[in-house]
């Protein structure tokens, strides 16, 4: 990573698996534990690339459910990218 590039992102990607199927019963939720059920995937962030040098400011803007928490979230720390994602950050980040 350069010494001028504070965050370096490239082929980012967020999936998140979501459970379909609701419990309503107590005896469901313990059966679930063996049965996990329908899983679907829900790609929040696909191939994202920037590069966010010293001294320059970030803004995010995009409709609701766009993947704006999402990219901050992971730049961070509080998420982890899905596999073959690049994301370096030089120094502290304060969500």
């Amino acid at each position: 990573m350069n010494k001028d590039k504070v965050i370096t992102i490239k082929n980012l990607n967020k999936t998140f698996k979501i459970h379909s199927d609701q419990k309503e019963s107590f005896r469901q939720l313990f059966t679930s534990l063996f049965n996990q059920g329908k899983v679907e995937e829900f790609k929040a962030l696909t191939n994202v690339e920037a590069e966010i040098k010293q001294g320059d400011f970030l803004g995010v803007i995009g409709r609701n459910g766009s993947g704006k928490s999402t990219l901050l979230k992971l730049i961070a720390g509080i998420y982890d990218p899905d596999k073959g994602s690049t994301l370096e950050v030089q120094g502290r980040v304060i969500p």
